[in-house]
């Protein structure tokens, strides 16, 4: 037995970590580390972009909805507008000053503009003690 050599025994006699080996090891660790860190921040990146793409996909969404409630809505009122104006007895009659001044007044009240409100507080409603 005392003239074989075992890795056991040897290890015991000699350096098992030179100082090579030592910084190699620590060189693959750091690196690992930066390759494992750039994989993560570049994954991170990936997930935030997806997210902004799906934010202003779902925005454009919502508002190509709302215009086209919109649109609706104002082709309906003018639609109505119309029907009401087709059974018009000042037209049944060939009154075309009378039909005119009706058309006139109807369009005005069916098509009257309101006023946007304020999208903001006004800064006594947000400072308010």
């Amino acid at each position: 037995m005392s003239g074989t050599t075992t890795a056991i025994g040897e290890a015991g006699r000699g350096q098992l970590f030179t100082k090579g080996r030592q910084r190699r090891q620590i060189a693959v660790l750091v690196a690992f580390t930066l390759i494992g860190a750039a994989v993560f921040g570049l994954w991170q990146s990936y997930l935030g972009i997806v997210h902004r793409w799906q934010t202003l996909e779902s925005r454009a969404r919502e508002h190509a909805h709302a215009t086209a409630r919109l649109i609706d809505r104002e082709t309906s009122a003018a639609g109505q507008l119309l029907r009401n104006l087709s059974t018009s007895p000042a037209l049944e009659k060939g009154n075309l000053e009378a039909f005119y001044e009706q058309m006139r007044a109807a369009a005005s009240s069916c098509f009257r503009r309101k006023k946007p409100e304020a999208s903001r507080p006004h800064r006594s409603q947000v400072f308010a003690p």
